[in-house]
C-alpha cells in the first residue's frame, strides 16, 4: 500500500458490499481507513478489517467503479477533514506570516467579492484565489494582482471591467476552484498544508459488472 501511487482505484463485484466503497485516507498526523455504504452512513475500519476486505486473489478482475464512487469519498474525505480541524482549532492556530504585497492582493480580492453584480462562480474563482495566495503556490498570481491595482489608481475604472480583468487574470492559473473549501481563520495556512488529507486507495463494490 505505501508504495501505491495516490488516488489508486478500483471496482470490484461483490452482492454483500453492493454500492459501498472502502478507502483509505491519510496525512502527516494520522490515517484512517473508511467503508462508506449506499446510503452515505459511513464506519472507520481497523487496519485488519480493512485488509481482510481489500484481499483479492490474482484471478479476480476489476470492474469500472460504481455511480456513487466520487460522491461517498468525498463524504470520507468531508469526516477527515472535520476532525482534523476541530483538533487544529483547538489548538488556535493563527497565521501571521503575511507580508504587506499578500495583504494588499487579499484585501483588494475581498473589495471585489462585495461587488452586488458578483455571480456564484466567480466568488468561487476569487476565494481559491485568495487561498492560494496564502499558501504561496503561484508568487506571479500575487504580482499581476497588485500590478493591476497600480493601473487602475492612474484612472478611473468601471467595476465591471475590474471584476474581468481580475478573473482574466486568476483564469490564467490552474487553481481548482470547484473544489473550493474554507480554511478557518484561526487556522494556520502552514498548518492547513500539513493536515491536509491524501487519497490513496479506494475499492468501490457492486453485485454485478458495471457497464
Amino acid at each position: 500500500i505505501k508504495k501505491l501511487p495516490l488516488r489508486s482505484r478500483v471496482g470490484r463485484m461483490d452482492a454483500e458490499k453492493d454500492k459501498s466503497t472502502i478507502c483509505f485516507i491519510r496525512n502527516n498526523r494520522r490515517d484512517v481507513f473508511y467503508k462508506i455504504k449506499e446510503d452515505n452512513t459511513l464506519n472507520e475500519l481497523s487496519f485488519v478489517e480493512t485488509a481482510n476486505q481489500f484481499k483479492a486473489v490474482s484471478q479476480e478482475k476489476p470492474t469500472v467503479l460504481h455511480e456513487l464512487h466520487h460522491e461517498q469519498i468525498s463524504k470520507a474525505i468531508k469526516d477527515f477533514n472535520d476532525k482534523l480541524k476541530k483538533e487544529v482549532i483547538s489548538n488556535q492556530a493563527v497565521d501571521t506570516t503575511q507580508g504587506p504585497r499578500e495583504k494588499a492582493a487579499l484585501a483588494y480580492l475581498d473589495s471585489i467579492l462585495k461587488f452586488p453584480f458578483i455571480s456564484d462562480v466567480e466568488s468561487l474563482k476569487i476565494k481559491t484565489a485568495k487561498q492560494t495566495i496564502r499558501l504561496g503556490k503561484f508568487q506571479k498570481l500575487q504580482r499581476e494582482i497588485n500590478k493591476f491595482i497600480r493601473t487602475t489608481k492612474k484612472k478611473s475604472v468601471a467595476l465591471t471591467i475590474i471584476l474581468d480583468s481580475i478573473i482574466n487574470i486568476i483564469d490564467r492559473y490552474p487553481i481548482e476552484w470547484e473544489n473550493y473549501e474554507e480554511i478557518s481563520p484561526t487556522v494556520s495556512i502552514k498548518t492547513y498544508e500539513q493536515i491536509k488529507p491524501e487519497i490513496i486507495i479506494s475499492e468501490s463494490f457492486t453485485a454485478k459488472e458495471q457497464k
